[in-house]
């Protein structure tokens, strides 16, 4: 049995599978590699707690579209392939910066340029690290 934590950022679950999948799915793809208390413990946390909105790729950019608020980057982690959930993506990780009003192209540049310096960064300290 496999003892450590779950996350969403490690690939247990498929992109968007908390939307595609039920629980007793989940439940017994886990249990038996990670234990019983471990996989109910995963499937409370997914299907019950309100940290998890439940929301495609596509239904955030809509949001995001009609809040006035302009995308200055968005950045994707991809994976997999992408469900027949309407709106899914291979997205696994989301990351957005917004800006009330129009966002300029010298914004745009110097927002991914601070994103691109502070990833590069850590990817070089893990590496490092480890």
């Amino acid at each position: 049995m496999i003892n450590r934590e779950l996350n969403f950022y490690d690939g247990i679950l498929a992109p968007w599978e908390h939307l595609t999948a039920i629980r007793s799915e989940i439940y017994t793809r886990l249990a038996q590699p990670y234990g019983e208390a471990t996989a109910q413990r995963a499937v409370t946390y997914i299907y019950d707690n309100s940290d998890l909105n439940r929301l495609c790729e596509d239904q955030y950019i809509k949001l995001f579209d009609e809040s006035g608020f302009s995308l200055v980057i968005v950045v994707r982690k991809r994976a997999g392939v992408a469900t027949k959930v309407p709106g899914a993506s291979t997205t696994r990780e989301l990351l957005m910066v917004l800006k009330k009003g129009h966002a300029t192209l010298w914004e745009r540049v110097y927002c991914f340029s601070r994103f691109a310096v502070a990833f590069g960064s850590q990817q070089i300290r893990a590496r490092l690290a480890g």
